[in-house]
């Protein structure tokens, strides 16, 4: 796995990333917006978008910054939150089938980037660990600070 640095710390290429991809100026290994990502088919990739939620208004509106500034800057890919997919329904639903919902949406996508303190979420630490099991690539400890809107 490469390691990449990404101002406020390190993050891990997944355990599918391909171990030939290049690196961007600063000599990062991961495929991070500001390159373009691409699949081999050519089609756009649904990126995950991990952070800690716990039904946290703050959180999400710091999930849907980090969002909208991933999206304006990579018009070629989709960023997918499943906090405003099933966010309505953290106090309607038992944590467990509201995770298992977050994972059939991670089931579908080609990559995770995850954001926030995640190493003290139970969503989070859950969701990395689906993507090891199941060979989705990620990155972990994006600063999101770094990340700026295309506006």
């Amino acid at each position: 796995q490469a390691v990449c640095q990404h101002g406020g710390g390190p993050g891990l290429w997944g355990i599918r990333g391909n171990p030939g991809v290049q690196t961007n100026q600063q000599g990062h290994a991961c495929n991070l917006p500001g390159r373009t990502q691409e699949r081999d088919d050519g089609k756009a990739m649904r990126i995950y978008i991990s952070h800690p939620y716990g039904g946290e208004p703050g959180n999400k509106a710091e999930i849907e910054r980090i969002a909208e500034a991933l999206a304006v800057k990579d018009k070629a890919n989709i960023y997918i939150s499943p906090i405003h997919c099933f966010g309505y329904l953290y106090d309607k639903v038992d944590y467990l089938h509201g995770l298992g919902m977050c994972l059939e949406l991670l089931k579908v996508c080609d990559k995770m980037l995850v954001y926030g303190d995640w190493e003290h979420s139970t969503g989070c630490k859950a969701e990395i660990d689906y993507c090891k099991t199941h060979g989705i690539p990620y990155v972990l400890h994006c600063d999101p600070k770094k990340i700026k809107s295309g506006r």
